[in-house]
């Protein structure tokens, strides 16, 4: 891989890293939740939920974790 030379862009790329990696834990918590219901996997929808179900938060979380993402690579400098 080039070396990035860029302070800008190194900060930006160590910044993606921490977005990705807080999404794939927010997924991966998902993944458990659904597990501990015995959904089966990659078969996530639909799932039976009430307004005060867990597994809403957890999905909340997913869903911040993807934005969270989306707005690091939004700003990504010009190279």
């Amino acid at each position: 891989m080039a070396e990035i030379v860029d302070e800008g862009y190194r900060r930006y790329v160590a910044e993606l890293n921490v977005a990705v990696a807080a999404h794939e834990a927010a997924v991966d918590e998902w993944r458990q939740a659904l597990k501990k219901r015995g959904w089966p996997e990659g078969n996530p929808f639909p799932v039976p939920v009430t307004e005060d179900d867990p597994l809403i938060d957890v999905f909340s979380r997913v869903r911040a974790a993807e934005a969270a993402v989306s707005d690091v690579f939004a700003r990504r400098p010009e190279l």
